[in-house]
């Protein structure tokens, strides 16, 4: 047990010793860089305060009232009877926006041409006319051999809906 407490002891003398050697190196670095000094800053330049503005409640737009929106651009007038059904069960593509999918090809089954859609997930579809894709009730109208035409039926701002006519690019390709 003798030996063991003699080497502590040992190591401890050691360490110390090593330390204040080490330490006084530290304070003489520090030292050094507090007596040089660097390069002068330019003082901050003064901002002036902006002009206040004061709100006049009669005179504009209540700022808890929503925008009246003008008509989406590109879009046709809705006329009577467009609408959204919101009571069909939605399709696994109406999870994405029409932006993040992709045509990849078409297969034909039974005399019928079907298409080949990815998702922003990677996962392949495959669609017909007369489904749903995109989050703006996409319907799709026609499946070409290079892309796939659909119709979206977007909030006109108003109270109404509006039409638009979209398609989705085979990969590569230029409608």
């Amino acid at each position: 047990m003798k030996p063991i407490r003699t080497a502590c002891a040992l190591c401890v003398v050691a360490l110390a010793a090593c330390g204040g050697r080490q330490l006084g190196d530290v304070e003489r670095y520090v030292a050094e860089l507090e007596a040089g000094s660097g390069p002068a800053l330019p003082p901050l330049p003064e901002f002036s305060q902006p002009a206040r503005a004061a709100y006049q409640a009669g005179s504009g737009r209540s700022p808890f009232e929503p925008l009246a929106l003008g008509p989406v651009p590109g879009a046709a007038p809705s006329g009577s009877g467009i609408a959204p059904d919101f009571s069909r069960v939605r399709q696994p593509l109406e999870a994405f926006p029409a932006s993040a999918l992709e045509m990849v090809g078409t297969v034909a089954k039974d005399a019928v041409r079907r298409g080949l859609v990815v998702d922003a997930d990677g996962g392949v579809h495959e669609v017909r006319a007369g489904d749903y894709l995109g989050q703006d009730h996409g319907r799709i109208r026609r499946i070409g051999e290079v892309a796939i035409e659909f119709v979206e039926i977007l909030p006109d701002g108003g109270g109404g809906w509006v039409e638009r006519n979209r398609s989705l690019a085979l990969a590569g390709a230029v409608p």
